[in-house]
């Protein structure tokens, strides 16, 4: 299964954990992978995926009238729900996308704040000052078929 995630164009570093059935997945900044994406190599390796736990950068947009996560790199989630206020610039989440079989995935942010793009990276020894997103994504593997 890791080999399976580090093809994936995007991906940083992958670490998976048989003991813990769950992998952590770094992806670079200017990644274009989405969850969707990741939850299919991981069900293409033999395993089940489950909730996701996710950390992060982008803005609170609207889209159609449903609230989405914009990733600034071309990719959105949807949001289970707006938060109350709306921030209006780049924002740092951490949130769960639970796994639902038919349902596309849909991001429950539980901690958000405001950020300014000119810092560095929250991720350990990342080191990129950017404007760009970071995005580090957690899958958590339920067994193996």
């Amino acid at each position: 299964m890791s080999a399976a995630l580090k093809k994936l164009d995007g991906v940083e570093s992958v670490d998976v954990s048989f003991e813990h059935a769950s992998a952590e997945i770094s992806l670079r900044a200017d990644n274009r992978v989405t969850l969707e994406r990741i939850r299919a190599a991981v069900r293409e390796s033999g395993f089940s995926t489950g909730d996701a736990e996710i950390a992060a950068r982008g803005r609170i947009v609207e889209q159609r009238g449903k609230p989405m996560f914009d990733l600034l790199n071309g990719s959105r989630m949807e949001l289970t729900a707006k938060p109350d206020p709306a921030p209006s610039g780049v924002v740092e989440i951490t949130g769960t996308s639970k796994a639902e079989e038919k349902a596309p995935d849909r991001l429950t942010i539980t901690a958000m704040k405001t950020i300014s793009t000119a810092r560095s990276c929250p991720k350990p020894n990342c080191g990129y000052a950017r404007s760009k997103p970071c995005l580090a994504r957690r899958d958590i593997l339920t067994q193996r078929r």
